[in-house]
């Protein structure tokens, strides 16, 4: 066999080693859609896509929300979190009954007092976007200086597709 042979067979050969060891790898470093929701009307898509969720040692959480207009495909980014709590998977859209607001909500996240717990779960209002002006609102500390702060006068006064129950509202 010739040397040339035996290079090349060798570079295939190492190769297919490093995809074998380092395919499995590139997940650790790929973003991840936790949440999805359809608005009602059935023109966006909301997704909450968490930035890189797979990495062995987890120092804090970062997602970005994302909104897709249906009728043609695109996908704009309304909001890119700072740090974060974890466990993942205990957010939720709730989409109000026009789709012209987007609640997200959500069990961990670092919210600023008061508190604007929604449902009886633990579920605390986090950001809320408002489709046509592109007008955000937030209830953490960390994005005060971004956006207004989001209340439950301003909740109270949207017609939303689920319950949204505050703790002290009279049952």
């Amino acid at each position: 066999m010739s040397r040339l042979v035996r290079v090349f067979f060798a570079v295939v050969f190492i190769s297919l080693g490093l995809a074998f060891v380092l395919g499995p790898l590139s997940t650790w470093f790929s973003d991840t859609t936790t949440t999805i929701s359809l608005s009602p009307n059935e023109a966006y898509w909301i997704r909450l896509v968490e930035r890189k969720p797979n990495l062995p040692i987890r120092i804090d959480r970062n997602f970005k929300i994302i909104l897709e207009t249906r009728a043609n495909s695109q996908e704009e980014l309304i909001f890119d979190s700072p740090d974060e709590g974890t466990p993942i998977g205990t957010e939720r859209f709730i989409w109000s009954k026009d789709s012209d607001y987007v609640l997200l909500v959500g069990k961990h996240f670092f919210t600023e007092p008061p508190h604007i717990r929604i449902s009886d779960d633990g579920s605390e209002a986090y950001f809320l976007y408002h489709v046509p002006t592109r007008r955000k609102w937030y209830n953490t500390k960390q994005t005060h200086t971004l956006a207004p702060a989001l209340t439950k006068e301003l909740l109270r006064g949207i017609k939303f597709e689920q319950s949204v129950q505050f703790d002290d509202d009279p049952q």
